[in-house]
């Protein structure tokens, strides 16, 4: 680079941090996060999803019941002000969110690349409290082919 960073537009700095992740763009941490996950999941037995698709009634009521509990314990924290309940409420939401993903199947990495490149194509335009909004026009990311496409999660 040799130049200092203060040379580089915004666009460029962007696109010279793409480069340096993988082909795939995948952000890493969150890659891994997910192999994380699957980590617990394999060394208590719970329940992996090789492919997308709904799991047993079973797994997914436990889903739901962790994810309630969680986000409980969340909304106490944020009620309490209690910022380090704040913080580890907020990871526990996370975990059991891509605990659901392992459980239907659902390589998260790849959807969330996909929602992110969306996002960041909106105008900037804002609500009033604060939300981004959708300009016309403004297309959703093909979850549904993400999904059809996508490998048996254990080989990521």
């Amino acid at each position: 680079m040799g130049q200092g960073l203060k040379s580089y537009t915004k666009e460029q700095l962007i696109e010279i941090i793409h480069s340096l992740s993988d082909t795939k763009k995948i952000p890493p941490r969150l890659a891994k996060a997910f192999q994380q996950v699957m980590e617990f999941h394999h060394k208590h037995g719970s329940y992996i999803g090789n492919t997308p698709q709904e799991p047993s009634e079973d797994t997914v009521d436990l889903r739901w019941e962790l994810l309630e509990e969680e986000y409980k314990e969340l909304v106490q924290a944020l009620v309490d002000s209690d910022l380090a309940g704040i913080a580890d409420g907020c990871a526990d939401v996370l975990y059991v969110l891509i605990g659901l993903c392992v459980s239907y199947g659902i390589y998260l990495p790849d959807i969330w690349e996909a929602v992110h490149n969306k996002n960041m194509s909106k105008t900037g335009v804002k609500r009033a409290d604060g939300k981004v909004m959708k300009q016309d026009g403004f297309k959703h990311a093909n979850i549904k082919e993400l999904l059809d496409t996508q490998k048996a999660i254990d080989t990521y």
